[in-house]
């Protein structure tokens, strides 16, 4: 069980912020954390109980028993894989982790977990609420596993964004032709620019407007002394 701890003035609070992913599984590319749905939770109460949890920057985190280990501010070393565990009492996450479940949509895996280090004084309403700098470099961590589930606790393994453990770089297939959609978001050429045809031909019939999709004619279309947006990888050698 994790309890509820009181502030003394010189207390260092931890607060946990989680941000829900979105996977759309027709549209990978619109992937995104949810930034209108965050999930503050805190490990400590106020003196007088008045508000269920703590306020900072304007911003309310529910008290909520949540303990966190093998959190590294030094940034040396192997990455860290901290890990979280929070109160479950009552079914609190259950719903959350059952959205997880059911929705093909909402992956927990994923889910951005910021981690923010403060002291009481500089909690809203406190002597020192107006400073400029009133706490440590937030971490940000996001959800690799969860470890452990039960009616008091759920147990969160966190990795960081950037862990490449067993990455092969880069993270899509190598080709000499570019993979972007004509047009699309990745190659961006305007559908009122100048068309072209698959041979590089100036043309005024948009039926006849493909790319080719080689340097050449991404050449063509961005100009040849422009940053181009091509997305294919030119240097590779052709092996028979």
């Amino acid at each position: 069980m994790i309890n509820l701890l009181s502030l003394n003035p010189d207390s260092f609070v931890e607060l946990y912020e989680f941000y829900k992913f979105y996977w759309n599984t027709s549209n990978p590319g619109t992937n995104k954390w949810d930034d209108n749905t965050v999930i503050r939770i805190c490990n400590f109460v106020k003196e007088d109980n008045s508000i269920p949890g703590l306020s900072f920057e304007n911003n309310l985190y529910y008290a909520l028993g949540i303990q966190g280990e093998g959190f590294d501010l030094i940034g040396q070393g192997a990455v860290p894989t901290p890990t979280i565990t929070v109160s479950n009492v009552g079914g609190i996450l259950t719903s959350w982790l059952r959205e997880t479940r059911i929705n093909d949509n909402y992956r927990l895996e994923g889910t951005y977990v910021k981690r923010r280090v403060t002291q009481k004084r500089f909690l809203d309403g406190e002597s020192n609420a107006g400073d400029s700098i009133k706490e440590l470099p937030f971490q940000v961590y996001v959800i690799e596993q969860l470890q452990e589930e039960n009616y008091q606790t759920v147990k969160f393994k966190l990795t960081t964004p950037f862990d490449t453990d067993g990455i092969t770089l880069p993270a899509r297939i190598m080709s000499r032709s570019c993979p972007w959609i004509y047009h699309g978001g990745e190659c961006g050429y305007p559908l009122e620019a100048q068309k072209y045809d698959i041979n590089n031909k100036t043309t005024d019939d948009a039926a006849k407007d493909i790319c080719a999709k080689t340097l050449k004619a991404c050449e063509t279309r961005f100009g040849q002394f422009k940053t181009l947006p091509f997305g294919g990888f030119p240097g590779l050698n052709t092996y028979s």
